[in-house]
């Protein structure tokens, strides 16, 4: 069915994690406490939290409590484990912006998962790439083929 061949598509669970990572290089904290903040209503206080406020308010179906909560969960284990990942069989496509300061490790994460295939979209960031015409082409490409 078309729900669980688009399971696959998106990244924003491996976003996220780089998001903790990164935060957590910079001093964050686990959980990207930042953005957890911003998503419950508070100023953000730095760039990457009110670029992720700004993109998960764009649209008012999105709830922004259900994403703080998800990421509360996330920054309980940051790390990736080696074998849980080479052990994915599930067809995963990882897109990302060649600009995308936030999601730039998507590349090394599809080498890392036998069944990823990932597409950089020329030009774009973080919040210009599913908009991108080639976002969609790649995730119809992808559908077809899995």
């Amino acid at each position: 069915s078309s729900r669980k061949r688009a399971r696959g598509i998106g990244a924003h669970g491996a976003i996220a994690r780089a998001h903790l990572r990164d935060s957590d290089r910079r001093g964050g904290g686990a959980g990207f406490p930042d953005s957890r903040r911003a998503l419950r209503g508070a100023v953000p206080e730095s760039a990457s939290a009110l670029s992720f406020q700004k993109f998960a308010s764009a649209r008012s179906i999105n709830d922004l409590e259900a994403l703080a909560a998800c990421i509360e969960g996330l920054g309980r284990s940051t790390q990736l484990e080696e074998s849980r990942l080479a052990a994915i069989r599930t067809p995963i496509l990882l897109v990302a912006g060649d600009q995308d300061a936030i999601a730039h490790e998507v590349a090394e994460l599809a080498r890392r998962i036998p069944s990823a295939k990932s597409v950089a979209i020329p030009g774009r960031d973080h919040m210009s790439t599913v908009p991108a015409r080639q976002f969609k082409e790649a995730a119809l490409e992808f559908l077809a083929e899995n």
